[in-house]
């Protein structure tokens, strides 16, 4: 898990404030995703 907080910290780093909401409203999803994958 903490893995995937490096990477999503990463990529988010290098990411446009333009992109900003809907990337954050992406990686939730995916978030919940891998979440309920991983019960």
């Amino acid at each position: 898990m903490c893995v995937h907080l490096v990477f999503f910290r990463e990529s988010f780093s290098k990411l446009p404030v333009g992109t900003l909401p809907t990337f954050m409203l992406s990686l939730l999803k995916l978030f919940l995703y891998l979440f309920f994958i991983g019960q």
